[in-house]
C-alpha cells in the first residue's frame, strides 16, 4: 500500500509539475504576445512619425517652390516695369527730338 501511495503521490507531483510547466509556458506565451504587440505598436508609431516628417518636408518643399515662383513673378514684373519705363523715356526723347527738329527747321527757314 505504501508503495502504491508513493506512486500515486509521485504521479500527483508529476501532474502538478506538468500543470505548473504548462501554466508557465502559457504565461510566457502571453508575455511574448504582449512584447510582440508592443514592438509592433512602436514600429507603427515610428512609421507614423516618419510619414508625418515626410509630409512636413513635402509641405516645406512646396512652400519653398511657391516662394521661388512668387520671387520669379515679382522679378518678371519688375523687369516689365523697367522695360515700360525705358520705353516711356525713349518716347519722350523722340518727342523732344522731334520738337527740336521742328524748331530748328522753323528757325532755319526764317533766315
Amino acid at each position: 500500500m505504501k508503495e502504491e501511495e508513493k506512486e500515486q503521490d509521485e504521479e500527483k507531483m508529476t501532474e502538478k509539475e506538468e500543470e505548473n510547466l504548462e501554466e508557465r509556458d502559457e504565461e510566457k506565451e502571453g508575455e511574448n504576445l504582449e512584447e510582440k504587440k508592443e514592438e509592433e505598436s512602436e514600429e507603427e508609431n515610428l512609421e507614423e512619425k516618419k510619414n508625418e516628417e515626410n509630409e512636413a518636408n513635402g509641405e516645406e518643399e512646396k512652400e519653398q517652390q511657391e516662394e521661388k515662383i512668387t520671387e520669379n513673378e515679382e522679378e518678371e514684373k519688375l523687369e516689365e516695369e523697367g522695360l515700360a519705363t525705358d520705353v516711356a523715356k525713349l518716347e519722350k526723347e523722340i518727342d523732344v527730338m522731334g520738337i527740336v527738329m521742328e524748331l530748328n527747321g522753323e528757325v532755319g527757314g526764317d533766315e
